[in-house]
C-alpha cells in the first residue's frame, strides 16, 4: 500500500515547499534618505539630482534640508515631481522677491509721495522711546506667498510625517542656537524659517521660537535624515568652501571666510559621518554665486551632472518597477486647485481698521481662487505701508472654502522714521548739500490719518509739519494741510550786480484731492500762502530788505506709473498744474502759472531710452524774482550751473539713453552709462519764444543705483562752450 501512495507523497514535498516559500514574507528594504544643504542659488543643482534618482527608480523615504535645501526637498515632499519643481524655480522672478514692497505703479498715491521725498529705503520705527529696525532687509513678504501657494494642496496636513514624504526643514533658534527639526507647523512657514537668512531675510516665529536659517548651524542634516529612520543616506553639498588666503584681500571677503567657518565646520562633521553604505554628491557649482538666481538652470544641469558620476554607487538604491509604481502613487500628489472661494474674512492682526483692509480686497465669493488676483489683494493690503506681513489661508472646516487674510502689524511700527541726502557739486566752488529726517506718525484714527514731520539741514534750512486724512476707507478721498517755514541764500539782481541774500519765509498750504485709479495719480485743489523776507548778506549802503508775499489758489492733476525713481526701466509720470495768486488772498500782485511736464520711458534688455518735456508759462503775468521759471544743472541745459536762466516762460525737450553696465547687489544695485540731448531756453517775453533762441546741450554720465540713493557723475556741455562738471548724491532724471 506504501508503494502505491509514494509518487503522491514525492508530488506533495515540491508543494509544499512552494506554499512555505510563498509564505516567506519579502525582506525589507534598506530606506533611503535624502539630505539636501544650503546654498541659495546654488541649492537649484538639488533639482538636478532628484530627476536623476528618478530616472534610476531611486525611492526616497525620508528627506531633510537647511536653507534653500528646504525649499528644494519641502517641494518634493509636498508631491511635486522633479519637473514642475524646476518650472515654479524657473518662473520666479528673483529680483522682484528680493523686494517687499508690491510694484511701484501698484501704490498709492500716498505711498508714492513717500517714495519720492527720501532716498535712503531703510525704514526705521520710534516705539516704547526707542529706535526699531526692521527684523530684516527682506521681510520675504512675496516669498512667503509664493510658497503657501505652492503648497496650497498640504496646507491642512500639519505632521510632517503625514507628508507623501517624512520632511524635516532644519531651523536654528535665534535665542539659543539650538538646532531645530521642525516637525510640524504650517510648511511654507517652515521652509521659509529654514531659509531666513540673519540680516537679509527676517526671522520667522513658530511656536514661540524665533528661527533663522538652518545653514547658521546646520547645513547639511544627515544626522537629521537618519534620525528620521533612514538606513541609508544620499547628502548633497551644495555650500560654499573656503577660499584660499591668498587671495583674501578685503574686510568683505575676510568678514564671509570668517562667518563660512562655523557653518562649514559642522558640514564637514555630517561629511564624516557617512559610511561606506552612504553617497555623498558634490555638484561643481563654486562659480555660482549664492545670491545669483539667474543660474538656477546651469546649477540644475551641474547637479544632474554630479549625480550621474556617481550613477553606479546610486543604482544599489534602485527598486524594481512594480515598487517604483507604488512609490510614484504615494509621492505623486501635487495638483493645482481649483477653489471657488465661498467667504472673504480678514483676520485683523494689527491696529489698522478691519474696513479699511477690506476695502483693498478684490476677490468676491463666486471667485476661482488664483495666483495673480491672490497677488493684487495681498499687494493692496501690504501696499498700505503698516504691516510686517500679510498671510493669507483656506479654511473649510466648516466645508466651505473660505479664504482668510492675515495681516500683522510691523514691529517697528506705527510711528517712522526716515532720513534723506542730497549732495551737488559742479567741482567750480558751487556745491550744496541737504540731510533731511522725517517722523510719519500713521493711524492716527480708524480712516487711517497720518502727521508728517520733516526737519532739513544744509543749502536750504526747512522744518515742515504736514497732516494727511483720507475721507473714508479707501482713502480715494483727502484732505491735506501744510504749514512750514524756511531759510536759504539765493542771488537777487541789484541792478549792477547780482548780491547774496539770506531769505526767510513761511509757507501755509490746505488741499482737498482725489486719488486717481486709484494708484494712477491724484487730482489736487487747494489754497496756499507764503511769505518771504530777506537782507543783504554783505551790509552796504544802498542795499534794502526785501518782503514779498503770495497766496492763491492751485490746482493740479498729476499721473506716476513709473517703476522706479533712481532709473527707471518703464512708465512714465506726467504733471499739470496752474497757481493763481490774488491780492485779495494776500498776494503782493497778481500773477499766474501753468506747467505741464511729461517723462516716458522704454527698456530693452539693458538699454533704456527716456523722452520728456516741460512747458511753463506766466500767462502773459510778470512773475516776481523769487517764483520765476528756472533751467540750468545736469539734463536741464546741461553745462549751465542749476537755475543759471530764469524768466516768465520755460520749455525743454530731452532724450536720454543709458545702459546698464552690472550691479544686483543690496549696496549697488545698478551701474549705468549714459548720454543727454536737451533743447530748451527760458524767456521774459512771449515774442521772443522762437526755435532761433532755443539752446542746445547734452552730457555724458556715469549712474550708480546705491542703497544711499542714486549716484551720478558726469559731464555737460551747452552753447558758446558753457560746460561742468556734475557730481549728484540724489538727483533724479
Amino acid at each position: 500500500m506504501l508503494h502505491r501512495m509514494l509518487p503522491f507523497l514525492l508530488l506533495l514535498v515540491p508543494l509544499t515547499a512552494q506554499s512555505e516559500a510563498a509564505s516567506t514574507p519579502k525582506p525589507e528594504r534598506l530606506k533611503i534618505g535624502l539630505a539636501l544643504g544650503g546654498g541659495g542659488a546654488k541649492g537649484a543643482a538639488h533639482v538636478g539630482i532628484l530627476r536623476v534618482l528618478e530616472e534610476l527608480h531611486v525611492p526616497v523615504d525620508y528627506i531633510a534640508g537647511s536653507s534653500m535645501g528646504s525649499i528644494v526637498a519641502g517641494l518634493y515632499a509636498s508631491g511635486m515631481s522633479p519637473d514642475e519643481i524646476e518650472q515654479h524655480l524657473a518662473a520666479m522672478d528673483w529680483d522682484d522677491i528680493m523686494q517687499d514692497k508690491p510694484p511701484r505703479r501698484e501704490l498709492s498715491y500716498r505711498r508714492k509721495q513717500d517714495d519720492g521725498d527720501y532716498l535712503v529705503k531703510l525704514e526705521l520705527g520710534w516705539r516704547d522711546g526707542g529706535l526699531r529696525a526692521p527684523p530684516g532687509l527682506i521681510l520675504g513678504q512675496k516669498f512667503n506667498l509664493l510658497l503657501k501657494w505652492f503648497t496650497l494642496h498640504v496646507s491642512h496636513i500639519r505632521d510632517f510625517d503625514q507628508l507623501p514624504i517624512p520632511f524635516r526643514p532644519v531651523a536654528v533658534d535665534l535665542a539659543d542656537g539650538a538646532v531645530v527639526p521642525l516637525a510640524a507647523g504650517n510648511l511654507a512657514d517652515a521652509m521659509r524659517a529654514s531659509a531666513a537668512l540673519p540680516g537679509v531675510f527676517a526671522p520667522v516665529a513658530i511656536d514661540g521660537r524665533l528661527l533663522i536659517d538652518g545653514a547658521m548651524a546646520k547645513n547639511l542634516p544627515v544626522d537629521v535624515v537618519r534620525a528620521m529612520g533612514a538606513d541609508r543616506v544620499i547628502a548633497v553639498d551644495v555650500g560654499s568652501k573656503f577660499a584660499p588666503v591668498e587671495s583674501l584681500h578685503s574686510a568683505l571677503e575676510i568678514s564671509s571666510q570668517a562667518m563660512l567657518m562655523a557653518t562649514r565646520r559642522d558640514a564637514d562633521r555630517q561629511i564624516a559621518s557617512l559610511t561606506d553604505g552612504d553617497v555623498l554628491l558634490t555638484p561643481s557649482i563654486a562659480h555660482i554665486d549664492t545670491l545669483d538666481f539667474s543660474k538656477t538652470a546651469e546649477a540644475m544641469t551641474l547637479g544632474e551632472a554630479a549625480a550621474r558620476r556617481q550613477i553606479d554607487a546610486l543604482r544599489r538604491y534602485a527598486v524594481g518597477e512594480e515598487d517604483w509604481q507604488a512609490y510614484l502613487r504615494r509621492q505623486r500628489v501635487y495638483r493645482r486647485l481649483e477653489l471657488a472661494v465661498n467667504r472673504v474674512r480678514i483676520d485683523n492682526r494689527s491696529g489698522t481698521d478691519a474696513a479699511a483692509i477690506a476695502s483693498r480686497v478684490a476677490i468676491t465669493p463666486g471667485t476661482v481662487l488664483s495666483l495673480p488676483a491672490l497677488s493684487r489683494d495681498i499687494g493692496r493690503i501690504y501696499g498700505m505701508g503698516d504691516f510686517e506681513q500679510v498671510n493669507f489661508f483656506i479654511d473649510s472646516s466648516d466645508g466651505l472654502t473660505e479664504l482668510v487674510y492675515q495681516p500683522v502689524a510691523k514691529s517697528w511700527g506705527p510711528d517712522y522714521l526716515r532720513f534723506g541726502l542730497n549732495i551737488e557739486d559742479n567741482f567750480d566752488g558751487n556745491s550744496r548739500y541737504q540731510i533731511a529726517l522725517s517722523q510719519n506718525r500713521t493711524r492716527l484714527n480708524r480712516y487711517g490719518g497720518e502727521w508728517k514731520n520733516t526737519v532739513q539741514i544744509g543749502f536750504e534750512q526747512r522744518l515742515t509739519s504736514e497732516l494727511f486724512q483720507p475721507l473714508g476707507y479707501n482713502d480715494y478721498y483727502f484732505a491735506q494741510a501744510r504749514l512750514g517755514v524756511r531759510r536759504f541764500v539765493t542771488d537777487i539782481d541789484a541792478g549792477i550786480d547780482t548780491v547774496q541774500y539770506e531769505v526767510r519765509g513761511g509757507l501755509a498750504d490746505l488741499s482737498l484731492g482725489r486719488q486717481l485709479g486709484p494708484q494712477y495719480g491724484a487730482l489736487l485743489l487747494g489754497l496756499q500762502h507764503e511769505w518771504l523776507r530777506g537782507e543783504p548778506r554783505v551790509r552796504s549802503t544802498g542795499l534794502q530788505r526785501v518782503a514779498a508775499e503770495s497766496g492763491g489758489m492751485h490746482i493740479s492733476v498729476s499721473y506716476d506709473q513709473l517703476d522706479n525713481t533712481n532709473f527707471p526701466k518703464q512708465g512714465g509720470e506726467a504733471s499739470l498744474g496752474y497757481v493763481g495768486n490774488r491780492r485779495h488772498l494776500g498776494a503782493d500782485a497778481d500773477y499766474d502759472k501753468a506747467g505741464l511736464a511729461f517723462a516716458r520711458f522704454f527698456t530693452r534688455q539693458d538699454d533704456t531710452w527716456m523722452i520728456g518735456a516741460r512747458l511753463a508759462s506766466s500767462l502773459g503775468s510778470e512773475l516776481p524774482f523769487y517764483d520765476s521759471y528756472q533751467l540750468g544743472g545736469f539734463s536741464s541745459l546741461s553745462g549751465y550751473a542749476s537755475g543759471a536762466l530764469q524768466g516768465n516762460y520755460l520749455g525743454l525737450a530731452k532724450l536720454l539713453y543709458w545702459r546698464r553696465l552690472g550691479g544686483g547687489g543690496k549696496a549697488v544695485d545698478g551701474i549705468y552709462s549714459g548720454v543727454s540731448l536737451e533743447g530748451g531756453n527760458v524767456w521774459q517775453q512771449r515774442r521772443q519764444i522762437g526755435t532761433r533762441s532755443l539752446i542746445y546741450a547734452g552730457s555724458l554720465f556715469l549712474g550708480l543705483d546705491t542703497v544711499a540713493g542714486p549716484v551720478y557723475f558726469g559731464y555737460g556741455r551747452a552753447e558758446d562752450n558753457v560746460d561742468s562738471w556734475y557730481f549728484f548724491l540724489g538727483k533724479s532724471f
